[in-house]
């Protein structure tokens, strides 16, 4: 659709009378092209699209490539970002938040990263190619970034092909950026971690300080890093609310594993912490890191109460628990999972965001017992590429409301390659959504979009026509 230019005008001036906060939250909507046109136009929408542009940063993983030898006048992404914020410091003032993925490999920068003071350079200086790791860049960025909240890291050895294998996560993410490592106070001297509230990090190692930042309230680590040991924080605690982790599969059958063992005593240094969220990766690795493919299988079983063993000690604390086989890996591994039968000690659970098997096993033939299997104060329950069997459950929640007071919302999520369809839930069950609903439980049923089909937005369709017509024949003929 073209707009006339009364139009255009039109929106224009209501734009413009819109406060710059409200602005900015509309601009957060916007693709980056198109914020990218915004910052052209008027000065003062081109001023909140430029704003927008600079509030979160995200420079994506690339293969590392050798600018040097390759493109030996072309600055990386990483550099490049870096030199304008250097010459531009009100837009560096902006970035609430950035995402990176630097290599520890060298990369080619301006010479003015090193002169930013405008003070003469020596004769030549302009031509020499002078080179810096991309994750020292990263730490002089932090360096001009005073009012950055968010910080995405993942530290990459740019030689490493695969980026899912251990190796390609390096070591210290602190010695990469700054060259040692660093306490507490030093790293709250850095500007852009003093205000720092989310971090999410992806290197081989934790470093305890990074936990310890002072507004620092969520967390989140990748798959490959292990957590500091007890002698790092013997009498410390941090002010950690929401911690995201991803952990391998070996957790759900050797929950003593080292590098599981961890996982509890680090959680007892988070005395505030409120939402659990935990990935799983069922991948494996040979000494060399390649990769093997999947751990669990038929002849190597779990049990996902070998993961809640960790979580049981923080049952009186965590009002929010979310545990996810990770979006990268198929979910068919979880078939050889056996449910949990302790989730109901978790007494101040409210919020519960599981795959189907944490609850139930596809197998089962009796009918769920609700009140062994569902935390007794929860009020929303999320629940992952559901099977048959967990209609048994909604039927037993709704015999069991006086138990589940304060539940009020039961989602599933659905996918037509694993577990049971959309349409099996949608146009099957009505009846038991309506009783619970009457009951003051609200039920939603979702699909992923590769599922959908046009034929819903038909008000009389029925997949299961048939089935109805075969039954009421059955009837007429007395079979």
């Amino acid at each position: 659709m073209t707009m006339t230019s009364e139009s255009t005008a039109l929106v224009t001036g209501l734009l413009m009378n819109l406060p710059d906060e409200l602005l900015l939250q509309v601009a957060f909507f916007l693709p980056t092209a198109d914020l990218s046109r915004l910052s052209l136009t008027t000065k003062h929408l081109g001023s909140i699209a430029q704003e927008a542009l600079y509030r979160s940063i995200r420079i994506p993983y690339e293969p590392y490539f050798n600018w040097r030898l390759a493109m030996p006048e072309s600055l990386s992404r990483m550099a490049s970002l870096a030199l304008t914020l250097v010459k531009r410091p009100d837009l560096a003032q902006k970035v609430r938040a950035l995402e990176v993925h630097p290599h520890i490999k060298e990369t080619r920068i301006d010479p003015y990263l090193l002169n930013p003071t405008g003070e003469a350079t020596p004769l030549g200086f302009e031509q020499l190619n002078v080179l810096l790791k991309e994750t020292e860049i990263v730490g002089y960025m932090l360096r001009q970034l005073s009012n950055l909240q968010e910080l995405w890291l993942a530290v990459r050895d740019g030689s490493v092909a695969n980026a899912r294998l251990p190796r390609s996560h390096q070591g210290y993410a602190m010695k990469h950026l700054f060259g040692r490592h660093y306490t507490r106070t030093q790293l709250m001297d850095i500007p852009g971690l003093r205000n720092l509230k989310t971090l999410e990090i992806h290197s081989s190692s934790l470093e305890w300080p990074w936990c310890r930042l002072q507004h620092l309230t969520c967390l989140s680590v990748g798959p490959h890093c292990r957590l500091p040991s007890a002698s790092e924080y013997p009498e410390e605690l941090c002010q950690i609310k929401v911690f995201e982790i991803l952990r391998r599969t070996t957790i759900l059958d050797d929950p003593v594993a080292p590098e599981h063992a961890k996982l509890t005593p680090f959680l007892r240094r988070m005395p505030h912490l409120t939402t659990l969220v935990i990935w799983l990766i069922n991948t494996i690795y040979d000494y060399d890191e390649e990769d093997l493919g999947p751990y669990l299988s038929l002849d190597q079983p779990g049990y996902f109460d070998s993961l809640i063993e960790h979580i049981l000690p923080f049952g009186s604390v965590i009002r929010v628990l979310e545990i996810r086989h990770h979006g990268s890996d198929h979910p068919e591994f979880l078939d050889y999972v056996s449910p949990s039968t302790s989730l109901a000690q978790l007494v101040s659970l409210e919020v519960l965001e599981v795959d189907y098997e944490v609850l139930l096993a596809s197998s089962d033939t009796t009918r769920p017992l609700s009140c062994n299997i569902l935390p007794p104060n929860l009020e929303v329950l999320k629940i992952h590429h559901p099977c048959s069997n967990i209609v048994d459950l909604l039927h037993d929640i709704l015999a069991n409301t006086s138990h589940f007071q304060r539940l009020e919302l039961i989602q599933l999520f659905t996918r037509n390659d694993h577990g049971n369809s959309y349409e099996f839930f949608w146009y099957k069950f009505g009846d038991v959504y309506e009783r619970l609903e009457d009951a003051g439980i609200w039920v939603r049923i979702f699909y992923r979009n590769e599922d959908y089909c046009e034929d819903w937005d038909d008000g009389d369709y029925d997949p299961f026509i048939g089935e109805i017509v075969e039954f009421l024949e059955g009837l007429t003929t007395g079979e």
